[in-house]
């Protein structure tokens, strides 16, 4: 329990303090924090309702993999999408933040939003498993709690590089379909209880990999 709640709210209280190293507005990291806070709710409720829907005639593989791209690849990265693109003048002006700043910025808005999600997806597991007299298996929530943490901080950062870029004219077309893919892929590899779920690590680190080119091809653009 404690190490849950730890989980949860140690990686908030880091990166609220990166953030302001970086010289990003107190106020803006509260509208992070807030804005993950408020659409933790919606996520919620789709993840609920959509828990057991499937589509007969298909393979159960193809369900997993649909759902994994309807609910928690396009829904999810939408709503995330949406939110950072009103964050109110981030993004919008060069002067106030550099695209590096706008990046962390929205990875923190991510990270806070899948620390929240990690704590619902604990309690409800916890619930489950009192509820049927079984133990917990720690070990394999903490995996599946900390990788999306990351997932939801690295691809809400690759669509504020691409939002900060759509709003200073760097960059055309609202493109988004990277965290999408990314988090579908994500999704799908960490739900399995075999090895297979180790695949989801190698999402993670080409998530990581996906920011750091995007910040090299700015450099180069730059120069």
């Amino acid at each position: 329990m404690v190490i849950s709640i730890a989980i949860c709210f140690l990686p908030i209280i880091a990166g609220a303090f990166v953030l302001k190293t970086c010289n990003i507005k107190l106020s803006h990291i509260f509208l992070a924090i807030l804005a993950a806070l408020i659409i933790i709710l919606p996520i919620s409720l789709v993840q609920y309702f959509t828990g057991n829907i499937s589509i007969p005639g298909i393979l159960p593989l193809l369900n997993v993999f649909l759902k994994s791209f309807l609910v928690y690849g396009l829904i999810e990265e939408l709503l995330k999408t949406l939110t950072i693109a009103f964050f109110p003048n981030t993004l919008k002006d060069k002067s106030l933040y550099s695209e590096k700043q706008c990046a962390l910025l929205a990875f923190f808005f991510g990270l806070s939003l899948g620390c929240f999600e990690s704590e619902v997806y604990f309690f409800s597991h916890l619930m489950q498993a009192n509820s049927w007299g079984a133990t917990l298996m720690y070990k394999p929530i903490l995996f599946h709690m900390i990788t999306t943490d990351l997932i939801h901080g690295l691809c809400a950062a690759i669509s504020g590089i691409y939002i900060w870029k759509w709003h200073n004219n760097d960059q055309h077309n609202f493109f988004v379909l990277s965290p999408v893919i990314i988090h579908t892929l994500y999704d799908f590899f960490v739900g399995f209880q075999t090895t297979i779920k180790f695949f989801s690590v190698i999402v993670v680190l080409y998530a990581l990999a996906k920011c750091i080119s995007l910040f090299e091809k700015q450099e180069k653009d730059s120069n």
